[in-house]
This record gives structure tokens, sequence and C-alpha cells, in this order.
């Protein structure tokens, strides 16, 4: 599993750096806008819409309602109370994670779910596009929030194999534990640090990007969370099988749905 894990990890990687770097902001929007296309169809799923008609319709509307998002903002004076608003949301979404302990009365309405799918995609796919778009410096911070969600992944993955004892959610994903999270946060930090010095931000710039990076790391671990909540609300482990060793697309993105908006919101700031 490990293996194929990685084969196919390594690939969607390359795939991923080339539209980054090599793919105009026009080109990298329509390329996202299908990849999140495709976890809206995998969202419709656990949402509870298990006929193909209803998932290609949510999907397509997702995809409508994301092109008129992106028409009304002009990436400029409404995207920072659209990257707000996603932030606030998952400062909600965080309180029912929490609060949530595998019945019914815990759990979020499949409506809701439907609902909190399209804003989390939609905002997510804003937020990735805003920062491509950035003078300069747009694809390597859009590749920077990746690789900080990269990390956060495989610090917790390797330290919650190797010393793993104490879980940090129980009854939203029992396999996560504190000791990966520390993982995680480590090898986060040691990212941020680095890149930080990489911008060639000043000293003040540097303490507050670090600072970001690091709450991007809970937002990643949130994100995760969260998914896995609808998950075993649904009663399944994987949001699809499309990518061998790793499940479906969603499974993939979860922790950056969180980590996306908060690192673009953080860096509208920084940079002005």
């Amino acid at each position: 599993m490990l293996k194929q894990r990685v084969i196919t990890g390594a690939i969607a990687a390359l795939v991923v750096v080339f539209a980054i770097f090599r793919l105009s902001t026009i080109a990298f929007a329509l390329a996202t806008a299908l990849v999140l296309m495709v976890a809206a169809w995998e969202w419709a799923m656990l949402s509870g819409l298990r006929e193909a008609r209803g998932r290609l319709a949510y999907a397509a509307l997702l995809g409508a309602l994301g092109a008129l998002a992106a028409a009304a903002t002009h990436w400029t004076w409404w995207m920072p109370t659209v990257l707000s608003a996603a932030c606030l949301l998952w400062l909600y979404l965080s309180y029912r994670v929490m609060a949530f302990d595998g019945s019914d009365g815990t759990g979020i309405g499949l409506v809701q779910v439907r609902v909190l799918g399209a804003v989390i995609l939609i905002s997510t796919w804003l937020a990735l596009v805003w920062l491509h778009r950035q003078p300069m410096i747009g694809p390597a911070l859009v590749m920077m929030t990746l690789i900080l969600v990269w990390a956060a992944d495989t610090g917790a993955y390797f330290a919650g194999r190797r010393w793993g004892r104490r879980k940090l959610a129980p009854r939203v994903s029992p396999g996560k534990t504190v000791e990966g999270a520390f993982g995680g946060l480590a090898m986060v930090a040691a990212v941020a640090v680095t890149a930080g010095v990489w911008f060639g931000f000043s000293a003040g710039q540097w303490s507050l990007f670090v600072g970001l990076c690091l709450l991007c790391f809970a937002a990643s671990v949130l994100g995760d969370l969260f998914e896995s909540m609808v998950k075993r609300q649904q009663g399944v482990k994987d949001s699809g099988t499309m990518l061998p060793g790793h499940g479906g697309v969603l499974d993939r993105i979860d922790s950056l749905t969180a980590a996306a908006p908060v690192f673009a919101g953080g860096m509208l700031w920084l940079l002005n």
C-alpha cells in the first residue's frame, strides 16, 4: 500500500507542479476547476446523492457558482470578504468537529453537507487562483500552499507510524494521533522558516509568515478531520477510488480546502 501510495503521489505531484508553473492563470483556473468538480462529484455522494444524475447536477452547479463568484470578485475588493468568510466558516466547523461524538445530534444534516461542500470547494478554488495571479511570486505562493499541506501530511504520517500512541480525535478519525500531529507541525515549521528566508521577507514579515504557516497547519488538520467526520456519518472509508493508494480526489485535497483560504487570506494581508 505504501509503495502504491508513493507512486501515485509522485505522478500527481509532477502533474501539479507542471500546471502551477507552466500554465497561465486562466489555464490554471480551468484545470483546478476540473479537479474541484471531480471532488464535488465525490462530495455529492457523501451528501447522500447516490444517483449519477444527482451527483453530476451538483458538480455542474458548483462549477457554475464558482464561475459566477469569480466574475463577481474581480479579484480585488471582494476577495478579502470571501477569504475572511471562509476562515470564519472553518472556525465554526472546528467546533462541529470537536463536538462530534458519532450520534445523529452532533453530526451535520445532508442538506447542510451539500451547502457546505459547495462553499468550501468554491472558496478553495478562488483562493488558489487569487494566489496564482499575484505578480512575480504567484505560482510560488500556490506551490508553497501545497508544500505546507504535503509537509503536514507527511510529517504526521511517519511520526504517527513511529511514535503514535495517543488518539487525536478518536470519534472522528481513529488513525490520527497527537504524536503524528506534532510530527506534522515540526515539518511545517521547518518548511516555513526556510521559505520565509527564500521569499526574502524582512524580519517582521518573516515572523508573521512563519506564524501564518503554523496556522495553515492547524487548518489542514481541521480540513482532514471535517471530511473524516462526514465520511464517518455516511459509513464510508474513502470518498472515491480514482487515486490508487489514496482513495478519491477529495481525500487528497481535504486538507487543502481549509489551508488554501487561510494561507491566501494571510498573504493578502501580508502583501498589502
